[in-house]
């Protein structure tokens, strides 16, 4: 994970399309700003970001997480 973390960003934003990241605002094996920087990479990346909760945050909320997944699979 460290030295992923070290590599210089990689151009992807023309390769693919729409992008759903989801992270825990408390996860302390990836840090929450893992997230921001990769959906800066990637215009119009939806991101939630659920409260309290750490790496399993799709566990933690897992209704919430269904619900936006579903909306972003319709989408």
């Amino acid at each position: 994970m460290r030295r992923w973390g070290l590599q210089p960003p990689v151009e992807l934003s023309s390769a693919v399309g729409q992008v759903f990241i989801v992270h825990g605002d408390s996860d302390r094996l990836v840090p929450p700003a893992n997230a921001t920087e990769l959906a800066r990479l990637f215009a119009g990346a939806t991101v939630p970001v659920y409260p309290d909760s750490g790496h399993g945050a799709v566990f933690q909320y897992h209704r919430e997480f269904v619900d936006a997944a579903r909306d972003f699979l319709h989408r």
